[in-house]
């Protein structure tokens, strides 16, 4: 059986993960499809760790998701979703009917609508003493800016935009409260004219502290703020001021000291460290041995003399523990898995994450924390086994100034080495993000179909230190093209892909490289450009934020016109002789779908054989899954209809 379009839409998915107390069961999100509905539902389940018996945690609903066990470990609290909004419930630990706290008329803020990964991370944390919990509520008063990644904040009637430029810079009001479980009330325990993440207690249950941003910051950066909130009422205190991003700051359990993962510099050029800090504020230490590996998903060992973490360094992630007095570092797990949401019980004893590999979707996996092996504990998709998956790895090249780049090659299920593949490149989104060995579901359609994929982590991206990402600043069309480009010539030499059948993809940055790409050569056959850009100076002035494109292009399109017209692919747009397949959804503010048209129209106008296909309600990822199934048939239909035609030739 090979995976079709449908398979792997349908496909069950683990969200969030949370470990009780005494490592004895774990709670886990499962996502799947409900194509009679074209939506999408998620539910909970709790899972013995001795024996993997799984069964549901709640007795109903369909959109339930954040899963935190109370530290007495006797209640889970979860957001529920409904048509009105979100509420924050509880259900014992055993399981059971769910309990609402905290329904949607109150503004119940649920998760950090403006973190590295919006609406990724819970926004609420249990008392020490599982009496209360802390959580947001927005403010009544509308503050200007945008209310999420997609799109502005509506106030009034008519519908009025009022927004500003930079969604960070704004965004809703919130007030920090208390909620009593038992009586259900809730006191409030400060304000914050922007949104606060990462609620952490401390021990004595005094006091909370919470992450948020500064107030003034110049293009391209990101400086956070850790605050204390004292539940006296005084007023707020701040504890650390940090350059540059900061993630999850994480509290000893003596309550002495934070580990926080963190980054300096800018948000396309991040220098990743895990910082060591006094919880009454004072001097900064960085564990980091260097700037080429990120630290995410901190948890403090009982002693206290370590923090485990997922260590993440180009296509591959480990789990290791960080010593807090010299920073060594030893491995817990780590080889072709690509680790998330570690989480430790609190009793140390226990370990368990989600793990997936390139052909494996995922899976919760658990392992002592004294030692041993890592064992599956799920199996969210048993018929798993009976697929024929396509093969791959990490690859390596040299680019034309002998850099060595990295990248995964996935080759389709059955291929026999030395008959050389049609190929796909797949350029990855951002830049500031890079492909891992991790699952990508497409990426397997591609090699159901007998396509070879190729994705690159050329310069611009992340996951190999601040240099590598400031390599696209003022260059965003060069390196990261020849970069991939001489990959792709690798493969050729190597006998791998066959060059004379070869298409390109790219979403988000990746349709921006398709673009450039199909205006620098007529090697590629076909290409399709998803949620891409391809006038700088348009673009500037229409997405959500246009402060990423004065650091990438060294000032705004008054302060350096020529850049923004030497990197505009629609400048190029008489030397195209690619066909191109546009894809765009009507809610997109992050590219938004008039970037798509005009190459779109400028093609056509030169008949350049192109299609410009627009998804009502999607923004800039697809979220109904008949979208998300007609999209990648949509990709194979078109690169099919021109893998008969030979190129045009390079250029």
């Amino acid at each position: 059986m090979r995976l079709q379009p449908e398979d792997e839409v349908s496909l069950r998915r683990i969200g969030g993960l949370a470990i009780a107390p005494d490592g004895e069961d774990i709670v886990y999100a499962v996502s799947e499809v409900d194509l009679i509905n074209n939506r999408r539902t998620t539910r909970l389940w709790r899972c013995a760790t001795r024996d993997g018996h799984a069964r549901p945690l709640t007795t109903g609903g369909d959109n339930e998701r954040f899963p935190r066990w109370s530290p007495d470990g006797a209640s889970v609290a979860i957001v529920s979703g409904g048509a009105d909004g979100d509420r924050l419930m509880i259900v014992p630990g055993i399981g059971g009917r769910p309990r609402e706290l905290l329904g949607p008329v109150a503004g119940f803020v649920p998760s950090d609508i403006f973190g590295s990964r919006p609406g990724s991370t819970p926004v609420f944390a249990w008392a020490p003493d599982s009496r209360s919990i802390a959580c947001l509520l927005q403010s009544g008063a509308q503050v200007p800016g945008d209310s999420s990644v997609e799109g502005p904040r509506m106030v009034g009637d008519p519908m009025v935009a009022v927004e500003i430029t930079q969604r960070l810079r704004g965004g809703p009001a919130v007030r920090l409260v208390v909620l009593d479980v038992a009586e259900r009330s809730f006191k409030e325990v400060g304000t914050a004219d922007r949104p606060l993440s990462h609620l952490t207690w401390t021990p004595d249950g005094t006091a909370i502290y919470a992450v948020t941003r500064a107030d003034a910051r110049p293009a391209g950066t990101s400086d956070f703020r850790l605050l204390r909130f004292s539940l006296d009422g005084a007023e707020p205190t701040i504890v650390a001021a940090f350059s540059g991003a900061a993630f999850a700051p994480t509290l000893s359990p003596d309550g002495r000291q934070f580990a926080v993962s963190a980054a300096r510099g800018t948000d396309n050029a991040p220098s990743p460290c895990l910082l060591l800090l006094p919880a009454g504020g004072g001097d900064q230490r960085d564990l980091a041995m260097d700037d080429l590996t990120t630290y995410s998903d901190l948890t403090w060992l009982p002693s206290g003399a370590a923090v485990m973490a997922v260590a993440d360094s180009g296509i591959r992630r480990h789990l290791v523990t960080v010593c807090t007095e010299s920073g060594a570092v030893a491995t817990l797990a780590s080889g072709e898995s690509w680790i998330e949401m570690a989480r430790t019980s609190a009793d140390g004893t226990t370990i368990a994450f989600v793990g997936s590999r390139l052909d494996d979707p995922g899976d919760v996996f658990v392992r002592s924390a004294t030692g041993g092996t890592c064992s599956r504990l799920t199996d969210t998709n048993p018929h798993r086994t009976a697929i024929d998956w396509g093969t791959g790895g990490g690859v390596t090249w040299q680019a034309e100034d002998g850099s060595t780049i990295e990248g995964i090659l996935i080759l389709p299920p059955g291929n026999e080495p030395g008959t050389p593949v049609p190929l796909i490149i797949d350029y990855h989104g951002g830049p500031a993000s890079h492909v891992t060995l991790g699952w990508n579901g497409q990426r397997q359609v591609f090699a159901a179909a007998g396509y070879a994929t190729f994705a690159p982590n050329f310069r611009g991206g992340t996951g190999y230190g601040s240099a590598f990402s400031e390599a696209l600043r003022g260059d965003i069309g060069g390196k990261p093209f020849t970069d991939s480009i001489a990959g792709v010539d690798d493969l050729i030499a190597q006998g791998i892909a066959d060059p004379e059948r070869m298409f390109a993809y790219g979403h988000s940055w990746g349709g921006y490289m398709t673009n450039w790409t199909a205006t620098q050569t007529n090697r590629f056959r076909a290409i399709v450009s998803s949620g891409s850009v391809s006038d700088l100076i348009s673009v500037f002035h229409t997405r959500y934020s246009a402060d990423v494109w004065e650091w990438r292009l060294r000032g705004t399109p008054d302060e350096s016109p020529e850049q923004y017209l030497k990197w505009s692919p629609i400048r190029y747009a008489d030397q195209v002789r690619v066909p191109i397949l546009f894809l765009n959804g009507t809610a997109d503010r992050t590219t938004p779908p008039t970037q798509g048209l005009e190459m779109f129209t400028a093609l056509r106008m030169r008949e350049i054989p192109a299609e410009f296909v627009l998804y009502p309600r999607e923004g800039h990822v697809a979220a109904e899954p008949a979208h998300q199934i007609d999209r990648m048939k949509r990709v194979l239909d078109w690169f099919e209809r021109y893998r008969a035609f030979p190129p045009i030739g390079p250029k």
